[in-house]
């Protein structure tokens, strides 16, 4: 009866021994899982901020963008009428040299 007691307490044991194994790796795997995770959630927050950083550097430019193309309309709307006025003396000019010429 005792030595039956005694196998049937070493099979409980080893049946234990093996039990606190798994359960030690099912652990580790899940510490390894939860550490990934953290390293993921870290790495979405950095990419998650270089991404408001390239949108709000993109916002800027289009702004400058725009400002510029402002600027360039602003610049050919004064060349044109700068052109009009250069035309508008030679034209004069060509008058006044017919008339003296003319008059001549």
């Amino acid at each position: 009866q005792l030595e039956h007691q005694s196998r049937q307490a070493q099979i409980e044991a080893q049946r234990l021994r093996q039990e606190l194994a798994n359960q030690a790796q099912f652990t580790q795997q899940l510490q390894s899982e939860a550490a990934q995770k953290q390293m993921s959630d870290a790495a979405l927050a950095q990419k998650q901020h270089e991404l408001a950083i390239a949108q709000r550097e993109k916002e800027e430019l289009e702004a400058k963008l725009a400002e510029a193309e402002k600027n360039t309309s602003t610049l050919k709307h004064l060349q044109k009428k700068r052109q009009k006025r250069l035309q508008k003396r030679m034209q004069n000019n060509c008058l006044k040299k017919m008339k003296v010429m003319h008059r001549q």
